[in-house]
Parts: structure tokens; C-alpha cells; sequence
């Protein structure tokens, strides 16, 4: 039996190296791939951080709007209101009333 260890045993130590170094050069690969992916995640990341501000920045200039949107509509809204009145003492200045009674 010492025999055949000795016969045997580089034999098996060698193959045993060659199937290491290649599952090593696998697992390398399978490294390089998932460094990819955490590159690009990161990058995805990022993206995402600047369409988050700019949406923030959007959002803020809509509520702006929108402030300013509700002031329009109110002093239009005044306005409408006054209209008539305004009207007629425009045409009372310029003396359209007098003519279209008489």
C-alpha cells in the first residue's frame, strides 16, 4: 500500500492542482462580472440621486405655479366681479349712457 501512495499520490495531488487553479480562474471570472454589476448599480445610484433632486426642483417650481396660478384666478376673479360697475362709469364718463337713453 505505501507503494501506491507514493505512486498515486503526486498523481492525484497534481490533478487535484489543476482543478483548483481552474475553478480559481472560474470564480476570477464570476468576480470580474459581479465587480461590473456593483459598477453599474453605482452608477444607477447616482442617476437616480440627480433625477430625485431634479424632480424635487420641478416639484418646488410647480408649487410656485401653482401659488401663482391662484392669485391670477383670484384677482381675475375680482376683476369679473367689478366688471359691470367699471364698464358703467366708463361709459357714463364718455357719455355713451346719455346717448343710448335718448
Amino acid at each position: 500500500m505505501a507503494h501506491l501512495n507514493e505512486f498515486v499520490g503526486p498523481e492525484i495531488e497534481s490533478s487535484a492542482e489543476r482543478i483548483v487553479a481552474r475553478v480559481d480562474a472560474r470564480f476570477d471570472h464570476v468576480y470580474s462580472l459581479f465587480d461590473g454589476v456593483f459598477a453599474r448599480l453605482d452608477r444607477i445610484d447616482t442617476e437616480l440621486l440627480a433625477v430625485k433632486a431634479a424632480l424635487r426642483r420641478v416639484e418646488s417650481r410647480l408649487d410656485s405655479l401653482e401659488c401663482r396660478m391662484t392669485s391670477v384666478e383670484s384677482e381675475l376673479g375680482a376683476i369679473r366681479k367689478h366688471q359691470p360697475v367699471v364698464m358703467g362709469m366708463h361709459l357714463h364718463k364718455v357719455g355713451v349712457t346719455d346717448i343710448l337713453r335718448g
